[in-house]
């Protein structure tokens, strides 16, 4: 098992707004506002596709997946926080999504 790597980053920004940053692994996984308001963001793989998920403070999730479907082409998903979701299979099979 792998020993987890967590970094904090408080960032001032103008007008003296701190920001604070977690990170996992490398990845963003919450960032807190000077309000106090909690962001989180998530990513999960499989063999055929990337999983990205931002909450912000009021609960709202959105998604976005990259996928490789069993034809072999690349499709691009986004999901609102209603449930409705958008889909784009390209043209260009250039984009490997998994790596």
């Amino acid at each position: 098992m792998k020993p987890l790597i967590l970094l904090l980053l408080t960032i001032t920004q103008l007008l003296s707004n701190q920001i604070t940053c977690r990170y996992e692994e490398g990845h963003i996984t919450k960032e807190i506002d000077g309000e106090g308001g909690e962001y989180k963001f998530a990513k999960s793989t499989s063999d055929t596709s990337t999983t990205y998920t931002y909450t912000n403070p009021q609960g709202n999730s959105y998604s976005s997946r990259d996928s490789v479907t069993t034809d072999g082409n690349y499709l691009f998903e986004i999901t609102l926080p209603s449930g409705d979701s958008y889909s784009k299979t390209p043209i260009s099979s250039n984009h490997n999504p998994t790596k």
